[in-house]
């Protein structure tokens, strides 16, 4: 048993925070301080073995994983966390050092192992929910700490790259007669990544301030003003509008659960949807009927609708059209400087030859970086969320706040992966949460009782460590 669920609850919330605090310290950050945390976290819930009891050890070792949580939901979890770490090490010489190789593969997978060990560990419900609150509560304090340091002048206003490097203007704040430029906070690698994960805040913050009690609501209202303020900084007008409708989608949802299935159906059509959409994007940018839908006061404006996303799409289509053997696993991260083709709309970002910046869905980015393989494993994953959503929405265990809050993620990244990179190895950030909050709903999908561990320890009490290994 876990006798300190408080720490793991404690480093859970934090560790958003620590994947990009070294970035106040080191160009481009590190993911080293995160990894000590996971290692940490597994080493209080007894996965470690040198670095906790036997007792505790033997627990975890001798339970039946499936009378914990859905078994093939935590099975497609694991897979897809692998397949991340080998993409990852792909770039190893090419992209990442050694050291960042070893970091931003691990990390996945290790979120994934410390979460599991964390709620099997858990003595009791109330420690898993415990565990699950500071998941998804880690989101708002994480963005409220940026703005923080924004405000005591931390790095907040650092040069903007991409579609917003000529002006930046923030749009968000013009209407109400503020004019400055979008901001990349402190601790945020990106302006889109940060927006993604300020608008699932703002539906943690809104869910439980509306449904829970105690210090989760009285937390969700003191830190929903700070989310709105980041989120309009940050421009993240996108992300805002896909809340809105994530945020009413869930409500729906919760009194409608059967229309979850529906959400099955967006799969199939995702591999569509860049198709169709650059063939719309051309034919709105003959049209003045559209002009309305293009950001104003910056190089956006003379990519008119889409800025610039259509002719991104269309390129890497046009890739995959010739079949060649190395599409079936992918070209690596950032597969479209690796193959080339984002030579093609490289002008897009005021850049010559090869780009570096993303496909802008994120569909197309596991298409080029993990190839036919790495689709469907993100499809695969994507089920699995709408699976385990389906059967906690249908739960009269489950909290509202719990409900709504899964449901809502779910929605989000349905709507924003299909214009932005949400989910990939290139926000982290939102990927984690992903990762972290589809093993915890397994958990919560197999039900509500936690077994009563003390009758598994009598039944391993015949199990004898190696006195070299073990002191007891």
């Amino acid at each position: 048993m876990n006798q300190r669920p408080w720490l793991t609850s404690v480093l859970w919330l934090l560790l958003p925070t620590f994947m990009n605090a070294p970035l106040l310290f080191i160009p481009g950050g590190s993911r080293a301080l995160a990894i000590l945390v996971l290692l940490f976290i597994m080493a209080i819930n007894g996965l470690i073995v040198p670095a906790t009891s036997i007792k505790k050890s033997r627990l975890l070792f001798n339970v039946k994983i499936s009378e914990y949580c859905a078994p093939v939901p935590l099975a497609v979890t694991v897979a897809f966390s692998c397949l991340l770490a080998i993409c990852t090490v792909r770039g190893l010489g090419v992209f990442y050092t050694f050291s960042n190789t070893i970091a931003n593969a691990g990390i996945f997978v290790f979120a994934v192992i410390a979460i599991t060990v964390s709620l099997i560990q858990a003595e009791t419900t109330e420690n898993r929910n415990q565990i699950l609150n500071a998941v998804f509560f880690s989101a708002p304090l994480y963005v409220a700490i940026n703005l923080i340091l924004f405000v005591l002048g931390l790095a907040g206003n650092r040069e903007n790259t991409g579609l917003d490097s000529e002006a930046g203007v923030n749009q968000t704040l013009q209407l109400i007669g503020i004019t400055t430029k979008r901001i990349v906070f402190p601790l945020a690698p990106g302006v889109n990544g940060f927006g993604a994960i300020a608008a699932f805040s703002l539906l943690i913050c809104a869910f439980y301030g509306a449904y829970a009690k105690g210090l989760l609501k009285y937390g969700a209202l003191i830190f929903a003003p700070l989310v709105l303020v980041a989120l309009a900084l940050t421009d993240a007008r996108g992300a805002t509008l896909a809340a809105i409708a994530a945020g009413i989608g869930a409500l729906w949802l919760k009194k409608h659960p059967g229309w979850i299935r529906g959400a099955y159906s967006v799969l199939l059509i995702t591999p569509l949807i860049p198709s169709l959409a650059y063939r719309f994007f051309d034919f709105a940018n003959q049209s003045s009927l559209f002009s309305f839908a293009t950001r104003e006061g910056d190089i956006g404006a003379r990519l008119g609708v889409g800025t610039g996303r259509g002719e991104i799409w269309k390129s890497i289509l046009g890739l995959f059209s010739n079949f060649e053997p190395i599409q079936l696993v992918g070209y690596g991260p950032f597969g479209q400087a690796i193959s080339g083709v984002s030579s093609q709309y490289a002008w897009i970002f005021n850049e010559l030859g090869a780009s570096l910046m993303s496909c802008h869905s994120a569909y197309l980015q596991y298409l080029i970086d993990m190839g036919y393989i790495g689709v469907i494993a993100w499809l695969g994953m994507l089920a699995t969320i709408i699976y385990n959503t389906s059967k906690m929405l249908n739960s009269a265990n489950e909290k509202n706040s719990t409900k709504l809050i899964a449901t809502s993620l779910l929605l989000l990244t349905l709507i924003q992966s299909q214009t932005e990179t949400i989910g990939t190895i290139y926000t982290p950030e939102m990927l984690i949460f992903l990762l972290v909050i589809t093993v915890a709903s397994s958990f919560h999908a197999q039900g509500q009782a936690v077994i009563d561990k003390s009758s598994i320890l009598e039944k391993t009490k015949t199990y004898k460590p190696h006195r070299r290994l073990y002191n007891s």
